[in-house]
């Protein structure tokens, strides 16, 4: 689940150099929506993971550009890991 997938496009609005809102706009009920919905939910329901996601945001909240490739992989390492085992 990341932005290179088909069908999904992220779009950021930056402010003073920092990005501000993130939006993901994926296919209606598609593969990618029920993927981000099962993350969500799972998310809610578990505050131990749900902490966890929030400490690996925040540890890459403001990093240089440079440095903000390899930091989305392993948030979406994180992403996939959790979705799989919650199929």
């Amino acid at each position: 689940m990341s932005a290179s997938n088909l069908g999904t496009r992220l779009l950021v609005r930056w402010q003073r150099g920092l990005p501000t809102h993130h939006v993901h706009v994926v296919e209606y009920l598609g593969s990618n929506w029920r993927q981000m919905l099962l993350f969500r939910d799972v998310l809610r329901l578990d505050t131990r993971l749900a902490r966890e996601y929030e400490w690996l945001r925040r540890r890459f909240a403001g990093l240089q550009p440079a440095i903000v490739l390899p930091t989305r992989a392993q948030k979406a390492t994180f992403i996939a890991s959790i979705v799989s085992q919650a199929h």
